[in-house]
């Protein structure tokens, strides 16, 4: 072997090794952005700086004011890496944001229901899963005109008011809608009966919130209905 072979040879071996470093560097910076691309769930409601109560001292406070969700990113869901590493090459799937809120209530628990009445649904808010889903009317019925009443029954039956529509729409606790055996409108309210989840709902046009104004279990009477909080 000569002077000449023997330098060939060392240069290959320190290329060889090069590529290598600079191959495991390169595989090292690949794990770390994917692995950044997965996170875990955030803090929905974090601690305020100072806390707001309503009514005000010296008055026994019945509201306090917790935070806000404007969109679906603000329930802060865990990402896993599957979706991190597609929104890392594609982008990041729109937001899905309120237009109008207009009512608002909850199940009792963890879901938050708000009727939008310009973007004609309900937007529902699940701040135990993180998940977010809009509720609409069945296809094969009218869509909304304008929910701006909204209530929900223990029984399990979240009950929409549409204003312009003058109906009342109910929806079971999965998010299917379930179209009222028979709806009375009247110039001055809509009345929903659902023998079968027995319940009944009454709109009232000229309440302040244009909304349901009481709720009442099956076969209840005019007179035994009773009035929905406000």
């Amino acid at each position: 072997m000569n002077c000449r072979t023997a330098l060939t040879s060392k240069e290959t071996v320190m290329t060889t090794r090069r590529l290598s470093t600079a191959g495991m560097l390169g595989a090292t910076l690949l794990m770390v952005t994917f692995a950044g691309c997965a996170k875990s769930a955030g803090v929905i409601f974090g601690p305020l700086p100072k806390p707001i109560f309503w009514p005000a001292p010296p008055e026994k406070p019945r509201i306090a004011y917790v935070g806000q969700l404007l969109t679906d990113a603000d329930l802060k869901p865990a990402v896993p890496f599957g979706k991190g590493f597609g929104e890392a090459i594609f982008g990041k799937t729109p937001t899905r944001s309120m237009l109008t809120p207009y009512a608002v209530c909850t199940d009792g628990k963890s879901r938050l229901f708000v009727a939008d009445s310009n973007a004609q649904l309900v937007h529902v808010f699940n701040l135990d899963n993180r998940k977010y889903e809009q509720w609409k009317p069945p296809e094969k019925s009218p869509p909304f005109s304008q929910p701006v009443g909204i209530a929900w029954d223990p029984a399990g039956i979240l009950f929409v008011a549409d204003s312009v529509g003058g109906r009342i729409v109910s929806f079971e606790t999965s998010g299917m809608a379930r179209l009222p055996e028979r709806v009375a409108a009247s110039a001055r309210s809509a009345t929903s009966n659902d023998s079968a989840r027995q319940a009944r709902a009454i709109g009232d046009r000229h309440c302040q919130s244009g909304g349901i104004d009481q709720l009442g279990g099956g076969g209840t009477r005019q007179k035994d209905l009773r009035p929905l909080r406000r």
